[in-house]
């Protein structure tokens, strides 16, 4: 007696379960999958538990954050203490808990020191060891920057301040404060 052979039921996904250009399949449970239709132009695909199918379209963060103020005016100062100047140079930028700071000033006649308190959601006051240290009785134009790790995500006040290193009048001017945020 000779034996048929049968072919093997076909199984797979059907075609039919996709509708438009860009859907995608996605299991919603052990064997068990459903259609995930395509999201909008510039939607990024992200995990998401409390969606059926575990993933969902959204829009991505707007990147980075940033800020920058400069401030022309030349002031004085013969505080050994770091100080505010008459006219503040500050920005504020809302940042995860890191941050890159980059800080100028034109310093005139005296050495003088520059560095950054933060306020708002942290309260971070500025020390010489991240100054940027000016040592020459000149005109002198330099700057520097720091990463600032630390930060209380949130809405922060980047403010420079000024010292005198040596209790002479130094005049500052040209300042300026950019603020970049680099997340958490």
């Amino acid at each position: 007696m000779s034996a048929s052979i049968y072919p093997a039921p076909l199984s797979g996904i059907q075609e039919t379960i996709t509708d438009a250009k860009g859907d995608i399949i996605a299991a919603t449970a052990a064997d068990t999958v459903a259609r995930l239709a395509v999201g909008t132009n510039g939607q990024v695909l992200t995990a998401a538990s409390g969606q059926a199918t575990g993933l969902q379209w959204a829009t991505p963060a707007s990147g980075l954050t940033s800020g920058n103020t400069y401030t022309a005016a030349e002031e004085t100062t013969n505080a050994t203490n770091f100080t505010s100047l008459t006219t503040a140079t500050a920005v504020t930028v809302t940042t995860g808990t890191k941050a890159l700071v980059i800080w100028g000033a034109f310093v005139r006649y005296e050495p003088g020191v520059v560095t950054f308190d933060v306020s708002g959601a942290t309260t971070d006051t500025g020390t010489d060891g991240r100054a940027l240290m000016l040592t020459q009785s000149a005109y002198q134009q330099a700057s520097r920057h720091f990463v600032i790790t630390g930060l209380t995500a949130g809405s922060n006040t980047f403010t420079l301040k000024f010292r005198s290193p040596n209790n002479t009048t130094v005049t500052f001017d040209r300042r300026n404060i950019t603020v970049i945020d680099l997340g958490s």
